[in-house]
């Protein structure tokens, strides 16, 4: 990985030749379809190299060993895109030893036979070309008809019901809940590890538990085996009553994904030199179709001669339907049109992709005077990890699929985008690339009439977003079941969306943008908020009920009332938030907002004690082990919340006491609660305690040389959590929050015509210098530095001259209802620093630069145009 967004690996080759050659492997910034894989020779002294690709690139899973007998080993097909094994033995050569596939199917000394009501044989497959078997049931036989495999013999017999018929033949499988085994019976289940290439067909929990260590996951049920050997002569006993909705005003969303969703035809030849093939998702869209997919890549020889000066290359490039009306004959014409534009630029393809990269890095977080294992060292390579792999899983051209936490290259959370997305990752890229938070909020806009229906399925007006969403928005796993309470009760998300959309206009004044995108969602929030309180109590005060909080620890089994809480503050007050930003922007684009929005703002219960300053969170009926508030639900009223709650320093300070140096903040997940922490200490002045924090988010749960984080910390005093969810994408925007947020002070004030506001900067510990290069803020590109002596802001102008819009790679609907206050004229604005008693410190007039004396400076200090 470098700098350049690649994967640099070089190969050192042993005397005589001593030849050196260096691999890159990139996806390319700016031909989003475009995958490169490059080789050159790089030492001085050889001319020439004969290169075995073969023991370069990665074989996969390689060939299968043999599985002993009776024993249950799957091998994938490299023909068959839904195929699986499941044999009593392994065999080459079928012919030469099929006594070992007896018609007597056992497993795990449970069985069906022909005699059992609803009994489906169970067919064994063979192919000789890739040794690969497939174990199949009549009703997915169709699917194995390839001519490389041929059946083999009746393997036995599993049961199916009319429940799961009905289930097996859905259009939308992956979609729906699985039915549940009747009485008696036990589910044969098929589970696959892409790590070992490798299936197994299981039913009991102790099995499941085994290969679910290592690393297996669940594809779905092939039928049902009676729990006592060798029955089922009898009649099939009713099936078992499916649980009851988790909650009363919403079921049956949609429900979880699984791997093999794309099923490829045969190859294409292409050009001679390259293969293209075709496929089809095996799930349905949301207007129920299939999606096509097309990949076209260059043919790789076995060996390959290196010239000296000479690249040789790897061109993939792959292309779908999505978000298209394409059909498959235009993907797959597409991918080949785009292959070859590639190939046509091949020599240039390296520098098209480091150029687009260098722009992006000329904005990012500099720590300056750095020397090699120091813990400058480590805040240094943390900051340019972290704001990589952000950048490399978000394009300001490309808002289909948001951002999941566990970005694009793992199966973590299997792509479902959660409210981190705006609370982490978009919030820690938006000073410096502010185009790719403003995607994130068009992956929410794109999914409005989604999220309306999931309203109107809850018995709410307006837009509800689902707690874990897919493409369009559609909810992942909600109410099936199979996602767990939150899926349908932890609706914070629905006004953290609306704050994200908030602060993505402070920061860029564009109301063209806020008229056409932002404003729709979050008048439909504000609507939302509207029919979600209860009535007012004898007091006036407004109530949100059920709600299951960032601390997803109150959940029935935990204790909390079930389902849900009652006022959970950060739920309540980011409503408070949404509502007052609904009226503001109303305002703004000059369309009428409705007097009960600023009415129930005012009058929401935030759980704030006045006596005690200090925020407390819903009571619990049992305590918790090791903690009571997880991740940081409190924490989040000062940070992010707290400039558009006016929460006050002491009231940050009382809550830290409270509630994380009592003890009653958890201690996992260090990428989440840790930034939150920096920030809240150092707005207290409390340095040493930030320090501490920070050390978390860099160390606690990161690891290798390329700062891979997980979710949550290592260690034994863990309480739950997702042990091997890496790359946990949402502790990258955590960190850049830290230092951004934290460290250098920055935050938006608590009205728009506030500016940007910096509060008292700090340095790490073992830090020199710290700076922030060419932050975009409502047309200008501003820099900020500080060291032990001074605080620097300066202003400039694009060299290229050209207006720093943030939308450019975004058309406009031509019905733009507000015009004026767009970033186009600011470039050209008076700007000055005040501080925090209104006095001009600062005039920065573009360009301009401020040499300021740190220590003399009375900060809050604000940024605001000149009057």
């Amino acid at each position: 990985m470098t700098s350049a967004g690649m994967y640099v690996r070089r190969y050192h080759f042993p005397a005589p030749s001593s030849t050196v050659v260096e691999q890159r492997i990139y996806a390319h910034r700016t031909r989003k379809n475009i995958m490169v894989t490059e080789f050159e020779i790089v030492d001085e002294n050889t001319e020439s190299a004969n290169l075995s690709l073969a023991t370069l690139f990665d074989p996969g899973c390689g060939s299968t060993p043999d599985a002993q007998d009776g024993e249950f080993r799957m091998v994938r097909s490299n023909d068959l895109n839904d195929t699986y094994l499941s044999a009593t033995s392994y065999c080459d050569n079928p012919t030469s030893c099929s006594g070992h596939y007896g018609t007597n199917f056992t497993h795990e000394g449970y069985s069906a036979n022909a005699t059992s009501p609803g009994a489906v044989p169970l067919y064994l497959w063979w192919s000789e070309n890739c040794h690969g078997h497939d174990s199949v049931t009549s009703t997915k036989a169709p699917a194995t008809t390839n001519a490389s495999y041929r059946k083999i013999n009746l393997q036995g017999y599993v049961v199916h019901t009319p429940a799961l018929e009905a289930w097996l033949h859905h259009p939308r499988r992956r979609l729906q809940p699985e039915p549940l085994p009747p009485t008696g019976m036990l589910a044969l289940e098929m589970w696959y590890s892409g790590a070992q290439c490798d299936h197994a067909s299981i039913a009991t929990s102790a099995t499941k538990a085994k290969y679910q260590s290592q690393g297996y996951q669940k594809l779905y049920t092939i039928g049902y085996i009676f729990t006592h050997p060798h029955g089922g002569n009898g009649p099939i006993p009713a099936p078992s009553p499916p649980p009851a909705p988790c909650h009363s005003n919403g079921s049956g969303c949609a429900g979880t994904f699984s791997e093999n969703d794309i099923l490829f035809g045969s190859p294409h030849s292409h050009t001679g030199n390259a293969t293209t093939v075709v496929g089809k998702t095996s799930i349905v869209n949301d207007t129920g179709g299939y999606e096509s997919v097309a990949i076209t890549v260059s043919d790789v020889p076995g060996v390959v001669t290196l010239e000296k000066g000479g690249v040789f290359r790897v061109i993939a490039s792959v292309t779908s339907s999505v978000g298209s009306f394409m059909n498959a004959s235009d993907v797959m014409r597409q991918s080949q049109d785009l292959y070859d534009a590639a190939v046509y630029s091949a020599d240039t393809l390296l520098e098209e992709h480091t150029t687009a990269w260098d722009a992006l890095w000329q904005h990012r977080v500099v720590v300056s005077n750095v020397t090699l294992f120091s813990r400058a060292w480590d805040v240094a390579t943390h900051a340019n990890s972290a704001y990589y792999y952000l950048m490399s899983s978000q394009r300001a051209d490309w808002s289909f699929g948001g951002m999941s936490p566990g970005g694009l290259s793992t199966q973590n959370y299997q792509g479902a985008v959660f409210m981190d997305m705006e609370m982490y990752m978009g919030a820690g890229l938006l000073f410096l690339q502010p185009n790719l938070t403003r995607s994130t909020i068009q992956y929410r806009h794109n999914s409005v009439d989604t999220v309306a229906g999931l309203a109107k399925l809850f018995g709410y007006k307006g837009l509800q977003f689902a707690w874990t969403s897919a493409a369009l928005g559609e909810p992942f796993g909600c109410c099936s079941g199979h996602g767990g309470l939150e899926d349908c009760i932890e609706q914070h998300i629905t006004p953290d969306v609306s704050f994200s959309i908030m602060q993505y206009y402070r920061a860029t004044n564009d109301t063209a943008w806020l008229a056409n995108i932002g404003l729709p969602i979050v008048q439909g929030v504000a609507d939302w908020i509207t029919s979600r309180v209860t009535a007012p109590d004898a007091n006036g005060t407004f109530h949100i009920t059920g709600i299951m909080p960032i601390d997803e620890w109150c959940d029935p089994v935990s204790g909390c009332q079930n389902p849900g809480v009652e006022d959970d503050p950060q739920m309540n007050a980011m409503s408070k938030i949404a509502l007052e930003f609904a009226v503001e922007a109303s305002a703004v684009v000059g369309t009428p907002a409705p007097a009960q929005w600023g009415h129930i703002a005012d009058h929401l219960e935030l759980r704030y004690d006045a006596r005690t300053d200090a925020h407390d969170m819903p009571p619990r009926t049992i305590s918790l082990p090791k903690h009571t508030s997880c991740p940081e639900d409190i924490g989040y009223l000062s940070f992010p919340m707290g400039p558009a709650l006016g929460v006050q320093v002491n009231t940050t300070r009382n809550n830290l006491e409270r509630w994380v140096e009592s003890g009653l903040t958890c201690l996992e997940n260090s990428g989440m609660t840790g930034p939150i922490h920096v920030v809240n200490y150092l707005r207290v002045g409390n340095t040493t305690a930030a320090d501490q924090a920070l050390n978390r988010s860099m160390l606690a749960a990161v690891y290798g040389p390329f700062n891979v984080r997980n979710e949550v910390d290592v260690h034994s005093t863990i309480v739950g959590g997702h042990f091997n969810n890496t790359h946990f994408l949402t502790g990258d925007g955590g960190y850049m929050n830290a230092l951004l947020n934290g460290y250098m002070g920055m935050e938006f004030g608590q009205k728009h015509s506030d500016g940007l506001v910096f509060q008292q900067p700090h340095l790490p510990v073992g830090v020199d210098a710290l700076s922030v290069q060419r932050i975009w803020f409502r047309g200008l590109e501003l820099s900020v530095g500080l060291d032990a002596s001074f605080f620097n802001i300066s202003t400039e102008v694009r060299t290229d001259g050209a207006v720093p819009r943030q939308n450019d790679d975004v058309d406009l609907p031509t019905n733009t209802h507000a015009t004026g206050s767009s970033p186009s004229d600011t470039i050209t604005a008076a700007w000055v620093l005040l501080d925090n008693s209104g006095a001009v410190v600062a005039n920065l007039s573009v360009p301009a630069t401020a040499h300021l004396q740190r220590h003399t400076l009375h900060f809050p200090c604000r940024l605001v145009r000149a009057h």
